[in-house]
């Protein structure tokens, strides 16, 4: 898969995933013109990182529904060296996907394995 692909370029397969819980959650819904409608969503987790600390965060993603509510747990992986920088795969895959569009990713992905 492409987005497996791209974490492996960025190096966060090999952070540990550690669990969220979601504190605070805010949508925009986006009309669109060609294809399925979205949403801007916007959650804050909190989650321990490395080091033990209580930490939150602010995600931002595109989806096409709202599947996560407040209180809701998810996983997200957590930077070893810093703990403050999360990695949301969602959240990664969806902006990817909307920002660039699935030929460009692919073309990205595809130079990153060409030129590793």
């Amino acid at each position: 898969m492409l987005i497996e692909r791209w974490e492996r370029f960025r190096g966060v397969d090999r952070w540990p995933e550690v669990l969220a819980v979601i504190t605070d959650k805010k949508s925009s819904y986006m009309p669109s013109r060609v294809g399925a409608s979205r949403f801007l969503t916007w959650v804050t987790v909190e989650y321990r990182g490395s080091d033990g600390a209580l930490r939150s965060k602010t995600i931002r993603y595109w989806m096409t529904r709202c599947s996560f509510g407040v209180g809701d747990q998810l996983y997200v992986r957590c930077s070893p060296t810093d703990p403050s920088q999360i990695y949301f795969r969602e959240s990664a895959q969806d902006n990817l996907l909307v920002a660039a569009g699935v030929p460009v990713v692919a073309l990205v992905v595809w130079l990153c394995e060409r030129y590793r």
